[in-house]
């Protein structure tokens, strides 16, 4: 899976289970590029 890609909920839930994490774990967020999006 690549960056900006989306993804089903579903599909999150399975790689969560299989990993034993939590969304926060797989996901992180780009302040920069959000705020350029933004503006």
């Amino acid at each position: 899976m690549g960056k900006n890609k989306l993804i089903i909920l579903k599909n999150l839930e399975r790689i969560c289970k299989a990993l034993d994490c939590i969304p926060n774990d797989v996901f992180s967020f780009d302040d920069e590029y959000i705020e350029r999006k933004i503006d």
